[in-house]
């Protein structure tokens, strides 16, 4: 979907403002891996911050704008799962 550009990124007065398409199924996929780790006894944030740390790494390897969807996607994860 990405490389249908089927996504959005701004930057308008110091303010960022991204939007993408996912499918419906990743919803499902998600809480399916939940239901997963908590059987193993693992925990999901630390799945989030994993996931964080690798938009932030990949960003750069990416045109842009994607590569600034990447940073700003990767940076309001690690915010929100750090707080």
């Amino acid at each position: 979907l990405i490389k249908l550009n089927m996504f959005k990124y701004e930057e308008i007065n110091n303010k960022i403002y991204y939007d993408f398409v996912q499918r419906y199924s990743n919803r499902n996929f998600i809480e399916i891996f939940k239901t997963y780790l908590v059987k193993k006894n693992l925990k999901f944030s630390k799945v989030e911050i994993l996931v964080a740390l690798i938009f932030l790494n990949m960003a750069p390897l990416h045109h842009n704008p994607f590569d600034k969807l990447l940073y700003a996607l990767g940076r309001t994860m690690l915010n929100k799962i750090l707080k």
